[in-house]
């Protein structure tokens, strides 16, 4: 794991734990969109937002400094919907999800 995403996902983990918010998070995504947009693009930070039912507005900070990300399969066949669903997110984030992933199939 890289330096960058253990980062990350330590800053996912302190909002989740209460000890920072996810404005931190948000921040962090803002700041490093151009240093990091490799691992931006990657399974990683989606699948950990989405794991640490990180609220609505980091998803879409994260998609929108990273647009590609719905265009993207992942292993094994798998896109953002895919780990949503396997991460029993709440009906508004699968909402999101499913809206901007329309977008992206057609």
């Amino acid at each position: 794991m890289s330096e960058e995403f253990t980062e990350f996902v330590k800053l996912c983990h302190d909002a989740t734990s209460g000890l920072t918010s996810f404005d931190v998070v948000i921040r962090w995504l803002l700041d490093k969109k151009k240093l990091y947009k490799d691992l931006l693009l990657s399974e990683g930070p989606i699948h950990f937002l989405l794991k640490f039912k990180a609220p609505i507005e980091v998803l879409r900070t994260l998609l929108q400094v990273a647009p590609e990300l719905p265009y993207i399969e992942f292993s094994d066949g798998r896109t953002v919907l895919h780990l949503a669903a396997c991460s029993s997110v709440s009906v508004e984030i699968m909402e999101y999800l499913l809206e901007v992933n329309f977008v992206a199939m057609n």
